[in-house]
């Protein structure tokens, strides 16, 4: 199931046809996704375990979008599944360069922890940046002046009652030191 959120980055496609085609409209009726979906983090699958050759040559997604493409073997590398989500890098070239296997499966093996944990740094700082600001939009809900400012004193926030106080310059001096 693809979730509200979707994102994605393709290499040797055109942005906007990957963002506008793929994310919005194959990626619902991925052929692929709807038989051997994301369901274990570190999972690495050809698109030929996921579906048989047969089958995926007489789906709607091949023929509309993938094939005029010229993509049609793949290798798919779940590097997340939790929380209604799936963080995913799918691998797709043309079938004369022939099939993911040996050398290219051991060299996924060997790159998907690194990846993983890049995605986790990446949610962790989502999830941070929201955290912020949340908070930094209560701070700014307050009738009073609120300063945030880091351990040498320096400004990092000030809500807009404390922009007033400073801007009056009536004892009150910011500067690039605090």
């Amino acid at each position: 199931e693809v979730g509200a959120w979707q994102s994605g980055v393709a290499v040797g496609l055109d942005r906007a046809d990957y963002q506008d085609e793929f994310l919005g409209v194959w990626s619902r009726r991925n052929v692929w996704g709807k038989k051997h979906p994301v369901r274990l983090a570190g999972e690495i699958v050809t698109t030929g375990q996921m579906v048989p050759k047969h089958d995926l040559l007489r789906s709607e997604m091949y023929n509309e979008y993938l094939h005029p493409r010229g993509l049609h073997e793949g290798l798919r590398l779940a590097i997340w599944a939790g929380d209604g989500t799936i963080e995913d890098i799918s691998l797709l070239r043309p079938w004369s360069a022939g099939p993911f296997e040996g050398e290219d499966i051991r060299l996924a093996r060997m790159l998907l922890p690194h990846l993983q944990r890049g995605a986790m740094v990446a949610r962790r700082l989502r999830r941070a940046d929201a955290l912020a600001e949340t908070g930094l939009a209560a701070l700014d809900a307050v009738a009073h002046a609120a300063f945030v400012l880091d351990a040498a004193g320096r400004v990092l926030h000030l809500n807009g009652t404390a922009e007033r106080l400073a801007a009056g310059r009536d004892g009150l001096k910011i500067t690039a030191a605090g």
